[in-house]
């Protein structure tokens, strides 16, 4: 009898957790950075248990007797933060850098490997996916996701790159590389328009030339521009590259172009690319200049008269002066910088840098993430880092410039942050 009654016991001992935890409401976070964060609740500790670890992300799990509550996350070097926490479902904590001057808003999960991000209005932004057979748009308010589909036969071959606000005519231009085609939808009503078919390859940025009125679309495999009626949705003509383009901008009065060669072509082989200039009243390149690379993305600063490039090979941005089209100062960044924007005011530079890529491929998780580089365009140094995710690539500012979002590329989701 006294051997069946410390049985009990001990069973009834082995059984008290399991009563605890069941009369608990479970809750699943991912939290970054994971390593040696404290969670709380007025005061009170709490326990979590790291249920995969992803570089310095992590999914968390842990008990608490309510359903939802208020808990405070600390870690050395970040500030603290509050977030109401609801089990039941996976919350993303971000914590911010100790005297950061941007705040984590959100953080949303997206189809499958957004290439870029491109505010349509200061709460929605389109995200055209690379292995996807739709367009995400995401308003960062509330949350709402639309998918904005295609016919089929464009669909299901996915390749989704880039997204171009032709506000003139109020619609969306995507451009898709599988197909070598820019697909227009309506800015207010998200629904599919038309598709403009070029003769290209390996379709990727898009560009509008107001003084023109032409949409411009560069092609990697095709080695040239397709420049696009928007008013016949056609392609009249194309412009040679003499290698890969990429990013494209236009000079303030609109007669040049200026166009990123990720690399060049001579005499049949490749080799490092360089910025080319390109007089778009004879359609010819009158120069190439700058430090050879691989010319990534850019953007034109008319109030300080820049012109800003990311270089991929050289992992650096580069500072141009318009006025003699030399190079003013070279800023290092991190591995592989992708996208890159400036403020509405002209006061600060974002570029998303990937990371070192896989050693087996780029398609596969790093051993570093990727992160956001802010500059200060006055004093043309480095203001912050800002550690993003699995493959940071595409990034825009808002229209306000109170908010930027960028994407990781392999986590298949985009983070949304602003200006305290």
């Amino acid at each position: 009898m006294k051997k069946i009654m410390i049985s009990f016991f001990i069973l009834l001992a082995a059984a008290a957790p399991l009563i605890s935890q069941n009369n608990s409401s479970t809750f699943r976070v991912v939290l970054q950075p994971a390593a040696n964060a404290k969670i709380s609740v007025n005061g009170e500790k709490i326990n979590f248990r790291i249920v995969k670890k992803d570089n310095t992300m992590a999914e968390i799990t842990f008990n608490y007797k309510l359903d939802t509550a208020v808990f405070d996350f600390t870690c050395a070097g970040y500030s603290a933060g509050k977030f109401r926490l609801q089990s039941g479902k996976t919350d993303y904590v971000i914590l911010n850098k100790e005297n950061s001057d941007y705040r984590f808003l959100s953080y949303f999960k997206t189809g499958i490997q957004p290439k870029s991000v491109t505010f349509i209005n200061n709460d929605m932004v389109s995200l055209p996916l690379l292995d996807d057979d739709h367009i995400d748009v995401i308003n960062i308010k509330t949350g709402e996701r639309s998918e904005l589909s295609l016919p089929p036969a464009y669909a299901e071959k996915k390749g989704f790159v880039e997204s171009l606000v032709l506000k003139k005519k109020n619609e969306l231009w995507i451009s898709q590389m599988t197909t070598g085609s820019a697909h227009v939808f309506d800015l207010t009503t998200l629904k599919y328009k038309k598709t403009v078919d070029t003769n290209a390859k390996w379709s990727k940025v898009l560009a509008y030339n107001p003084s023109m009125n032409r949409v411009f679309l560069t092609n990697w495999e095709s080695h040239d521009i397709s420049v696009i009626n928007p008013d016949t949705y056609s392609e009249e003509y194309t412009i040679q590259c003499f290698g890969v383009p990429r990013g494209i901008v236009f000079s303030e009065d609109n007669k040049f172009a200026y166009v990123c060669q990720y690399y060049a072509v001579v005499n049949n082989k490749e080799t490092k690319g360089e910025i080319l200039k390109i007089d778009l009243s004879t359609n010819k390149v009158v120069k190439k200049f700058g430090v050879p690379g691989s010319q990534r993305h850019m953007v034109i600063i008319p109030q300080k008269n820049y012109l800003v490039v990311s270089d991929m090979g050289r992992r650096t941005v580069n500072i141009y002066d318009l006025k003699t089209d030399s190079r003013i100062r070279e800023i290092a960044v991190f591995n592989n910088p992708n996208t890159i924007a400036v403020s509405p005011d002209s006061n600060y530079l974002y570029v998303s840098c990937r990371g070192p890529n896989n050693p087996e491929s780029y398609l596969k998780k790093g051993f570093v993430m990727g992160r956001i580089y802010v500059i200060d365009m006055n004093t043309l140094k480095l203001k912050e880092i800002v550690e993003g995710g699995n493959q940071c690539t595409g990034l825009d500012v808002s229209p306000d410039g109170r908010k930027f979002v960028f994407s990781d590329f392999l986590d298949d989701a985009i983070r949304v942050y602003e200006m305290k």
